[in-house]
């Protein structure tokens, strides 16, 4: 998958960049410069895993 997808992906989510690099244990200057690139399958799985973790811990502090 592209960077630019996966980057079309988070935002599409509502999430911030910052908070999927937190989620994955990297600086968001680091997934900035790597949404320059492509992406294997088990990235973008460890990215879709993160999306729901954060929704899920968002959810959880409206309640």
């Amino acid at each position: 998958m592209k960077g630019s997808e996966v980057r079309a992906m988070i935002i599409g989510e509502g999430i911030r960049l910052w908070k999927v690099a937190d989620a994955l244990g990297i600086t968001d200057n680091y997934l900035s410069r790597k949404l320059r690139y492509d992406f294997t399958d088990k990235e973008v799985e460890q990215i879709r895993a993160a999306i729901e973790k954060i929704k899920q811990a968002e959810k959880e502090e409206q309640a």
